[in-house]
């Protein structure tokens, strides 16, 4: 049975977490907002995604592989773009990650199937 302090902490990291995913989100929305060619090169990623994905459900085999190279091809492309307009604004994809207080169990309080020495001190 778990003591009402290891409840208490365990909801204290969960908020963190969130917070901090939450954060993460904003702030990525905040760099599409001031750059917009940001989004729209995402949303061309996802639409490319997607268009790959028919055409391994719906190709045949011989058409497929060149398909597939195609639009690959198509995403590497778009990936590249992106990158550059990141260190264009002097930023890179670590920095729309969450920033986590730790980042081995990014707040989480277990690490490999064990409770992370972060929980254990907060304990």
């Amino acid at each position: 049975m778990q003591s009402e302090a290891y409840r208490k902490i365990e909801a204290e990291y969960d908020y963190k977490r969130q917070q901090a995913q939450k954060d993460a989100k904003m702030f990525k929305e905040n760099v599409y907002d001031e750059h917009p060619q940001l989004a729209q090169i995402e949303a061309d990623i996802a639409k490319v995604a997607i268009e790959s994905m028919k055409a391994r459900i719906n190709s045949d085999d011989s058409k497929r592989a060149k398909e597939q190279e195609k639009l690959e091809g198509r995403i590497e492309e778009l990936q590249e773009e992106y990158d550059k307009v990141l260190k264009r604004i002097g930023m890179t994809l670590e920095d729309f990650e969450p920033k986590y207080e730790c980042e081995k169990c990014k707040d989480t309080g277990m690490y490999k199937n064990a409770m992370c020495s972060c929980f254990k001190q907060a304990l």
